[in-house]
């Protein structure tokens, strides 16, 4: 299980901003999936968040731009798949140096 309270410190720290509990949520589920070892995916976290692929989609979309996730270039046949970006999984294990 991955601390909620984690997650947003971690957020709170790369200064993501507007924080909000679903952006923190939605970070959790992206942070589960890849230890699991599964490529993170609309689908994949639209099921799991219970929510829309186009919400889903531009969730993922912000927090690549906030550098939580890096967006992986593949065909255009394949999905969009994303993994947790190295800064996130820094500031997540408290390896961040200021």
């Amino acid at each position: 299980m991955i601390p909620y309270e984690r997650v947003y410190f971690a957020l709170r720290k790369m200064r993501v901003k507007p924080l909000k509990k679903q952006t923190a949520e939605t970070m959790r589920i992206c942070l589960a999936v890849h230890r699991l070892g599964f490529p993170i995916t609309v689908p994949i976290v639209a099921c799991l968040r219970g929510r829309g692929k186009c919400t889903t989609t531009d969730s993922l979309h912000v927090l690549g731009d906030k550098k939580c996730l890096t967006l992986l270039r593949g065909s255009r046949n394949r999905l969009s798949r994303w993994i947790v970006s190295p800064e996130f999984l820094r500031h997540f294990n408290g390896d961040h140096q200021p």
